[in-house]
């Protein structure tokens, strides 16, 4: 991207970026995707402003609108079956941290509803959060059933 200027449209819509804050020597990463961008040119300088919304990967599945009957399944099997139809792969993309046994509904029906919103639904019905883990390559997504991990 050496020359924002020329960026127009979808061109960075969706595509992967990485941000990384410096502070005594320290570097943290933040992971995600551009959901959003606008640019701004500035009459009285030499140059535009780029103005990105970034969103964690997973958010592409609140675009997703599905219908689905799962049939004697545990809520983490329904949500580890969503993520990978939706491209995460398991231990790379996501990880289920669980220490509880989750049993099995006998019937769970996703209805017109973003698969995004089916998870989080599940998830809160299950006791589950989530949240997100960024190391120097990508973010993952952590479900988990245990007290003191950053909620969503």
């Amino acid at each position: 991207m050496n020359d924002l200027a020329s960026l127009r449209g979808r061109a960075l819509w969706k595509s992967r970026v990485t941000l990384v804050f410096v502070a005594n020597g320290e570097e943290t990463f933040v992971h995600g995707m551009v959901a959003e961008h606008s640019q701004v040119q500035h009459a009285d300088l030499d140059g535009i402003s780029v103005h990105l919304a970034i969103v964690p990967r997973v958010w592409e599945m609140t675009r997703v609108t599905a219908r689905g009957t799962f049939l004697n399944l545990a809520v983490p099997e329904i949500v580890t079956r969503k993520l990978t139809a939706a491209g995460f792969k398991e231990g790379e993309d996501f990880r289920l941290n669980l220490q509880r046994e989750h049993r099995p509904h006998d019937r769970l029906v996703q209805h017109d509803r973003s698969d995004f919103d089916f998870i989080e639904e599940l998830c809160k019905m299950a006791g589950l959060s989530f949240s997100f883990m960024h190391s120097g390559e990508r973010e993952v997504l952590v479900i988990s059933d245990t007290e003191g991990v950053w909620c969503s």
